[in-house]
């Protein structure tokens, strides 16, 4: 593929997530603006605990649909069908357990959204992408300003929720591909539990703070780090936006170097920007949530070892290698839980964002060696 059509497709992908990040990432600011953080913590305690059922429940992650579909192995049926009869399930127990529709109903919009994403990616239709991201983020825009000045804080959930209500199409469309076949699942299980385990352990890793810190602390401290979360996903979105390209072009044997150098220099750049920033707009813009602005300098660090995890782990997935990357996942979730609770405890959300940027380093450092030792064995070979 020539130069011009590598960058229209990337242009593709990266329009979409820097235009929906931002329009969704100012809603969130807006909506911060308006409550007070320990009602925004709590939002966002309810936002983790789906987040990370959904997780359970998805047979069949966003990565993994992307890989067998670049690899034009008919699996998509059935990994969806597994999926969705989970999520369903899922879905049912948490609405009992909490009494709340909404939490049900965002379990169900997380794993339609992520099988969709996983589908549209790895059939390289990254116009297609662009479109869908944007339509389901407006939409979520608008349903949740209306849902908030009318429903209050609980209508924003349902508003995540109904956005993702724009991929039932393609859902519908990925469950008649091919028939349902589990003799595939059983050939490929290897690469599809490692994938499932790594999807749970990266789910947990960014989410369990969510849970941890109302624990520990307060709802009004976990107020002021999901703003820095929020902050963070946008800082992030660069090398996001890369990890979608190039994960389809990997799992196809095509290699991408000079853009995942490029994305390093660029991470590090936004990495320093993040740090000098920070005290200048949160004091402006959102008084109310000056905590946060150390933790957003400390945590602005991470951009830099995502990126590397990010490039490192495409390149694994697309040998269908996830043991490595199931393995520096795990390390991340192992150190998140005593250094957020014992950091957290004695420096509050300064620990945490200390906490926040051990576990996702460590996670970088493991891929570095384990990519080595990859290579190295290549060579041997």
């Amino acid at each position: 593929m020539d130069k011009k059509n590598k960058l229209k497709e990337l242009s593709s992908i990266g329009f979409s997530d820097i235009i929906g990040t931002g329009v969704t990432a100012i809603f969130w600011f807006f909506i911060a603006s308006l409550m007070e953080p320990e009602k925004y913590g709590e939002l966002f305690f309810y936002i983790g605990i789906a987040t990370i059922v959904s997780s359970i429940v998805l047979f069949a992650g966003q990565n993994t649909i992307t890989v067998y579909i670049a690899k034009k192995i008919k699996i998509q049926s059935t990994l969806y069908f597994i999926s969705l009869i989970a999520a369903f399930a899922g879905s049912l127990v948490l609405i009992f357990w909490f009494y709340r529709l909404d939490v049900g109903l965002l379990v169900l919009g997380y794993v339609v959204n992520t099988l969709a994403i996983g589908e549209i990616l790895g059939k390289k239709l990254f116009t297609l992408y662009s479109k869908y991201v944007l339509l389901q983020k407006f939409s979520f825009v608008l349903i949740g300003i209306f849902s908030f000045y009318f429903f209050g804080p609980e209508g924003i959930l349902y508003a995540i929720a109904l956005s993702y209500s724009v991929y039932i199409i393609t859902i519908f469309r990925g469950l008649k591909t091919d028939t349902l076949n589990f003799t595939l699942i059983k050939e490929h299980i290897g690469f599809i539990t490692n994938n499932y385990f790594f999807n749970i352990i990266q789910i947990v890793r960014s989410q369990i703070d969510k849970l941890i810190i109302p624990s520990i602390l307060s709802f009004t401290i976990l107020g002021n780090y999901a703003l820095a979360l929020q902050i963070m996903a946008v800082l992030q979105l660069f090398p996001n936006i890369i990890f979608k390209y190039i994960l389809p072009y990997d799992a196809s044997g095509q290699s991408n170097k000079k853009i995942k150098l490029f994305t390093i220099m660029i991470s590090i750049v936004i990495s320093i920007s993040g740090i000098i920033f920070a005290p200048i707009v949160v004091p402006v813009f959102l008084p109310d949530y000056i905590q946060s602005i150390t933790a957003i300098q400390i945590m602005s660090v991470v951009v830099i070892p995502t990126s590397i995890t990010f490039i490192i782990t495409s390149k694994l997935l697309g040998m269908e290698n996830s043991r490595h990357v199931l393995i520096s996942r795990i390390i991340g979730l192992i150190l998140i839980f005593p250094s957020m609770i014992i950091l957290g405890m004695m420096f509050e959300i300064i620990g945490i964002a200390m906490a926040y940027v051990i576990a996702n380093s460590a996670s970088a450092i493991s891929l570095i060696i384990s990519n080595y030792l990859v290579n190295m064995k290549n060579i041997q070979n």
